[in-house]
């Protein structure tokens, strides 16, 4: 009895050996991956950091392209009133001339 006995608690310390070397193992293996996690978080970190800092230089070439669409606007209205003012200056220049036309034919006839 006394050799099963030894046998027995033989078979259980091999038993305790296996166990504590698997706990081992999985310890090891949740430590990796807690690394590997911390590691894939910076990552995700430094990417959602440079996104940030593109959607902010999207925002500010937007905002220089609105700028210069407004600054474009201004210069077509500047050009159209002043093409209004040839015009004008144009349409009384052509009438000017036709009195005076008219003049220097009465006079002359």
């Amino acid at each position: 009895q006394l050799a099963e006995k030894e046998a027995e608690l033989a078979d259980l310390g091999a038993l305790r050996a296996a166990v504590e070397e698997e706990k081992s193992a999985l310890e090891r293996d949740f430590r990796d991956l807690q690394t590997s996690a911390r590691r894939e978080h910076g990552e995700w970190e430094k990417s959602a950091a440079a996104l940030r800092g593109k959607q902010s230089e999207l925002a500010a070439a937007q905002a220089a392209m609105n700028g210069e669409r407004s600054a474009w606007a201004d210069a077509r209205g500047e050009l159209e009133g002043k093409l209004g003012d040839l015009q004008t200056v144009s349409q009384t220049s052509r009438a000017d001339a036709e009195a005076a036309s008219r003049t220097l034919g009465e006079e002359r006839g």
